[in-house]
């Protein structure tokens, strides 16, 4: 597990989803790591078109509204 920069990512919410639920589960979601501070790491696949998230796509919107610059991820490189 290491620390991945958000900026790898297009981590924008109204990017990432298109469903109101989604939205409204990313913010809610962000307010809860807010609060808590605690972040369960997401994992990340770095292949030959570049990194993408394979799980963890709502905690990456949700860090991105409140500003985190890294999140802790499981880092799999897949040749």
């Amino acid at each position: 597990i290491r620390e991945v920069l958000v900026d790898d990512f297009n981590a924008e919410p109204k990017d990432l989803f298109y469903a109101a639920d989604d939205l409204r589960s990313v913010r809610e979601l962000a307010e809860i790591i807010k609060e808590s501070g605690w972040i369960t790491p997401l994992i990340v696949v770095v292949d030959k078109n570049g990194p993408y998230v394979l799980e963890g796509v709502h905690r990456l919107g949700a860090l991105y509204l409140i500003g985190k610059e890294t999140f802790p991820a499981l880092v799999v490189v897949s040749e």
